[in-house]
């Protein structure tokens, strides 16, 4: 290598030019077709994006299916709503942990768990992903992206709770954020590192709605949002343009997001 081209290199690294590739975590299966929960219908989404997450994860997590019932995704997510998903919730009284309404983060972890346990396989945690007392949205999406990434790292691509919201007014009260629809998908890529002074990161996700594979952006709202006390955003938003959840429902002029409520995975 000549001298000239030696001293350009150097320019180049001293100028902070030159930058080492981004590296991403993919699913280890990531090509599996994903499970469609309108198989069985459309409060299906917590079971399928679940059976979701053992598709696409490692041989490891694939095991479960050894202890469900079903020879098909149709069957098998049909016999986990039967046998597990109708036992009584430990956080909902008097309530089985799945519904016509769905399911939520908690009982989904249960439901996954109680599985896993008869497969002899880890159990997972959940984790909410709304500001601790004296977090900052900052460390809200560090804390987000780490217990994504070490569960994708782990082979278990992570179950994320999102949930729409509309700032609603009704008549005789003052405008809240009010819960319009909630969804669970499956997360299949992302990237390894947060950088400094980063505000969001890209994903890929499973949609188990109509089982489509989907890209989308999770980070801190740009835009006035939902806000804590000290009037600083109480959650990341993802922002999925693939996803529907409760569009339709929004009415006309109400501002609107998707929160990333919580996710539930292997950390």
């Amino acid at each position: 290598m000549g001298l000239l081209m030696r001293i350009k290199i150097l320019l180049l690294l001293a100028c902070g030019v030159v930058h080492a590739e981004p590296c991403w975590l993919d699913a280890p299966n990531h090509k599996a077709a994903p499970v469609d929960q309108l198989l069985v219908g459309a409060n299906a989404c917590g079971p399928a994006a679940m059976m979701n997450s053992f598709h696409v994860g490692t041989e490891k997590w694939r095991r479960v299916f050894r202890v469900m019932g079903g020879g098909n995704d149709k069957e098998r997510m049909a016999w986990m709503i039967r046998h597990v998903g109708m036992k009584s919730s430990n956080h909902l009284f008097a309530r089985p942990r799945w519904s016509g309404r769905g399911v939520g983060v908690e009982d989904l972890r249960d439901m996954a768990n109680e599985l896993l346990e008869k497969a002899y396989l880890p159990s997972l945690k959940a984790d909410i992903l709304f500001l601790d007392r004296g977090e900052t949205a900052e460390r809200l999406l560090q804390r987000a992206h780490k217990r994504m990434r070490k569960s994708l790292a782990a082979g278990f691509p992570p179950v994320m709770s999102v949930r729409r919201y509309a700032l609603r007014k009704d008549s005789g009260k003052k405008s809240q954020w009010t819960v319009i629809e909630g969804h669970f998908v499956t997360l299949t890529r992302m990237p390894c590192k947060l950088q400094r002074g980063e505000r969001s990161f890209a994903v890929d996700y499973l949609d188990p709605w109509r089982g489509r594979h989907c890209h989308g952006v999770i980070g801190i709202p740009k835009r006035e949002s939902m806000v804590d006390p000290s009037g600083g955003a109480a959650c990341l938003e993802a922002d999925f343009p693939s996803a529907m959840i409760g569009k339709n429902r929004v009415r006309h002029g109400e501002p609107t997001m998707v929160a990333v409520v919580a996710v539930i995975g292997d950390w």
